[in-house]
């Protein structure tokens, strides 16, 4: 079965029943999908499977996976990590291959090069996870008959990383570094309503990615690192931190883990310790008064930039850290 331009039409030429036939058309996209009529006629029940498997992993991943699964389902973050991990490690190593010639071995090699480069384990565990979820889905569709990733071993997870959390002297030394409303972010905590805007960008808008990530970049870690914080720069340090306090104040697991969002188990796994710097002061300090004696120590309330007019900065008791 072919298709053979002549002049300005297009003809169809295929056999059938022992005689040759052919079909004349003026456009290539009519003379195309006769073709695709026909040989689907030819091969009647296997001619979905036999079509669909030839398509390409990334010609798949356009027209199948990317809007019938990835666009409806994940949330925009989720679709920016599947972007950046399909653009980056699967599209040019595995795009142009045909589904039904992906294989274990192929998977296999796959790993093994991103051993070669030096690949993040992280990294390398999102790209073969993505890969199995891509498969699953052309598994379910019909145009392959297994998924030859699932049978491939993963990287092992590297161990979580536990929390270590800043003492309250330390985050009075960051907040001293900071301008009044990014001090107020440092120290603020609780669950407002979706809807509101707690601390706008300085245009009044909603945080966006780039937004969070310069002001991680260019406002709080510069702070932490004056302050003397080494190691993990994640503002994220600062919420292990205080629920450490509150822990150290002797509050049960079950309101702290609520607070704090985790499970129980997660909570006692991971926050149970208190912070090393506190280990001289009496069990029971209520998490306020500990801040406010390390404010008070360090005279932070002074060193914070804003005029005098501007009311000092709360304690997280008294700015709905509560629910």
């Amino acid at each position: 079965m072919s298709i053979q331009k002549r002049g300005s039409r297009y003809v169809v030429r295929w056999r059938e029943g022992g005689g040759q036939l052919q079909r004349t058309f003026l456009k290539h996209r009519d003379a195309a999908f006769e073709t695709d009529t026909k040989r689907r006629q030819q091969l009647g029940a296997l001619a979905p499977g036999v079509i669909q498997s030839r398509m390409t992993l990334a010609e798949f991943v356009r027209e199948e996976w990317w809007p019938r699964y990835a666009i409806p389902n994940p949330k925009p973050s989720t679709q920016r990590r599947y972007l950046e991990v399909w653009g980056t490690h699967l599209l040019p190593a595995l795009g142009d291959l045909e589904l039904r010639a992906i294989t274990p071995m192929l998977v296999a090699d796959l790993r093994a090069q991103f051993d070669a480069e030096h690949v993040r384990i992280q990294t390398q565990r999102k790209a073969l996870m993505l890969l199995q979820g891509i498969l699953r889905r052309a598994v379910v569709r019909g145009p392959i008959p297994s998924n030859p990733v699932s049978v491939v071993s993963k990287p092992r997870q590297p161990p979580t990383r536990r929390p270590e959390p800043l003492a309250p002297e330390t985050v009075e030394r960051i907040r001293g570094q900071l301008s009044h409303r990014d001090a107020t972010m440092i120290s603020y905590s609780g669950r407002p309503p979706p809807s509101a805007l707690i601390f706008p960008t300085h245009d009044g808008d909603a945080w966006k990615l780039h937004d969070w990530q310069n002001w991680r970049r260019r406002v709080y870690q510069p702070a932490a690192k004056k302050a003397g914080v080494t190691g993990d720069l994640r503002v994220y340090r600062l919420r292990g931190s205080f629920v450490s306090l509150l822990l150290w104040e002797g509050r049960s697991l079950t309101p702290v883990a609520d607070q704090a969002g985790h499970s129980v188990a997660t909570l006692a796994k991971h926050y149970a310790g208190v912070l090393e710097e506190l280990e001289d002061d009496k069990p029971g300090t209520p998490a306020a008064d500990a801040i406010r004696s390390a404010r008070t120590t360090l005279s932070s309330a002074q060193s914070v930039r804003t005029s005098q007019t501007e009311p000092a900065t709360p304690l997280p008791d008294e700015v709905g850290l509560r629910k």
